[in-house]
């Protein structure tokens, strides 16, 4: 079980907790989009300018970056490598101007958070 907190974009509002999980087939060497403020068919609708995408992978995958927007990607579980940088179990790594391929070494488990630059 993961737990995230964002901050909302707007002043005075209220507390939203909401448990999602995702069946395995929806996310099985593929990007799941979990969450967002702005794509009404996620699963979970944030008050933040930010979207919430994840992957279990055993194999390469490829996540296109919108050129306004960076990424922090959180290796949950197994080893990936990201521009011959292995990204070990918990590391986390910022993403800035370019669409990037992870490469597992084992079985992995990610998790990634796109937000506007600033």
């Amino acid at each position: 079980m993961l737990q995230i907190w964002s901050e909302a974009d707007v002043l005075n509002t209220e507390l939203k907790y909401t448990f999602y999980k995702p069946s395995l087939d929806d996310r099985y060497n593929k990007w799941l989009h979990v969450a967002s403020k702005t794509n009404d068919k996620v699963g979970i609708k944030v008050k933040s300018n930010l979207d919430i995408c994840l992957t279990e992978i055993d194999k390469e995958i490829k996540y296109n970056l919108n050129a306004s927007k960076m990424l922090y990607i959180l290796n949950l579980e197994g080893n990936t490598a990201y521009n011959d940088v292995t990204i070990e179990k918990g590391d986390t790594i910022e993403v800035v101007n370019e669409s990037i391929t992870i490469v597992p070494e084992n079985k992995s488990h990610i998790i990634v958070f796109e937000v506007y630059k600033i």
